[in-house]
């Protein structure tokens, strides 16, 4: 375990596993989630890669700010890609959820600059939803509903979780998939403090982007891995996504939810080594 501080002077934790083949994976992970609870699985599956993976800003180890947003997040990676990093090899980088938006978010900002590929593991580029667009969070997320959920959150975490809870997609098969054995587990334990209000920050922030236009701008090979069986998106969100990159492959699993590398592990990272092999 280590620590970088990024271009605002904030404390990142990090881990860093090396590897013998010349390539760098940067792990970025969902919202609410430490990195620690998918390091295990990754070094393992990944043991031939570099390997990065951090906690964002206001999660786990990592210092804490207030007003964070996803743009934050973004330069969070650019000034590690540029200030850290010492450029020896290409870097995939995978976003899981809030991982994915924040590679969104990074790609309008500075293009694929210093991305070799990038792997994108169930999301939407657009979580809020309207009467033109029904691919966002849960499949149906108004503004009204998503500001009542964050106000809900910024007070009582448990309180918060709950409430989104009733709202995901699939609740039967929830009750025994991965992501209802392992997400409450690996969710940050924090009171209503400083650090809740700046996670309600983070959501607000990035559920108020819309990435659509930023999709065609992404000109890396980019590998999509969808759950049928999501808890937050229906099944047409990563056919849109992949019809929107250039050249993309998207590949779902049938009996996945929204973190595909638990129940799907052995195919997940197949995939996974086989496109950074390409």
């Amino acid at each position: 375990m280590a620590y970088f501080q990024s271009f605002d002077k904030t404390k990142l934790n990090y881990e860093f596993s090396p590897g013998r083949l010349p390539f760098t994976v940067i792990v970025l992970h969902g919202w609410g989630i430490v990195h620690i609870g998918l390091y295990r699985i990754f070094t393992k599956q990944l043991a031939d890669f570099n390997l990065y993976m951090w906690d964002a800003r206001n999660h786990g180890r990592s210092g804490i700010k207030e007003n964070a947003t996803i743009a934050d997040l973004a330069d969070d990676l650019r000034y590690f890609l540029t200030d850290i990093y010492p450029e020896k090899y290409p870097v995939i980088a995978i976003g899981h959820s809030m991982g994915a938006l924040t590679l969104f978010e990074y790609i309008s900002r500075y293009r694929t600059d210093r991305l070799a590929k990038i792997v994108i593991v169930d999301q939407s580029p657009k979580l809020m939803t309207d009467d033109e667009w029904r691919l966002g969070v849960f499949g149906d997320l108004p503004a009204e509903k998503n500001e009542e959920l964050m106000s809900i959150f910024s007070a009582d975490v448990p309180g918060g979780l709950n409430e989104m809870g009733k709202l995901m997609l699939h609740q039967e098969f929830n009750k025994n998939s991965s992501m209802a054995a392992r997400f409450p587990a690996e969710v940050l334990p924090v009171p209503a403090t400083e650090a809740s209000r700046g996670l309600a920050s983070i959501w607000r922030s990035f559920s108020a982007k819309d990435y659509r236009p930023v999709l065609p701008l992404i000109d890396v090979p980019a590998l999509l891995l969808y759950g049928e069986q999501s808890q937050f998106y229906l099944r047409p969100t990563g056919e849109y996504v992949r019809d929107n990159i250039p050249g993309s492959k998207l590949v779902y699993f049938p009996q996945g939810d929204h973190s595909p590398f638990f129940a799907n592990e052995s195919e997940f990272f197949r995939l996974v080594k086989e496109f950074i092999a390409e």
